[in-house]
């Protein structure tokens, strides 16, 4: 019987950046089209560097992300007026555990499904407060990886 383990990761992908300079709250930021066709990987990490104009209260939802696949290659999820895809497709929060102005927050999100079709991320700022202008380095990264059989 084969045993499962896991296969060297994937490059990290960088999905946003200067799409969360000044984000609004309830506003969103969608990243690039990113193929899953070829690499074919199965999950992934998620972590987001953000900091506030003016900081929320720790605890507080700082945003939800939300995995747009295009199953036909082409057509992806309708969103509604505000911006959101259904819910359906949310896989995952963020909370603020030290919400900062000055200092970059690193929030992470583990073992995400990933499918094997182009899919966009859609990250929705639900903190209460708009994210800090472009004076840091605010970024949206994914570490996509696989399982493999030895």
């Amino acid at each position: 019987m084969a045993a499962i383990s896991w296969a060297i990761p994937t490059a990290v992908q960088t999905l946003l950046t200067t799409g969360l300079d000044s984000l609004a709250n309830a506003a969103e930021a969608e990243s690039a089209a990113i193929a899953n066709q070829t690499n074919l990987d199965m999950v992934a990490d998620f972590v987001l560097a953000v900091d506030y104009a003016v900081a929320p209260a720790a605890g507080v939802k700082t945003a939800e992300l939300y995995i747009e696949p295009a199953p036909d290659g082409t057509n992806y999820p309708s969103v509604t007026s505000g911006g959101l895809p259904q819910k359906a497709l949310l896989v995952g929060t963020f909370e603020s555990v030290l919400p900062s102005t000055t200092v970059l927050e690193y929030l992470v999100l583990t073992g995400i499904p990933t499918p094997p079709v182009t899919t966009k991320y859609r990250l929705s700022n639900t903190s209460g407060q708009a994210y800090r202008s472009s004076a840091s380095a605010k970024f949206l990264k994914s570490q996509p990886y696989q399982i493999k059989s030895v």
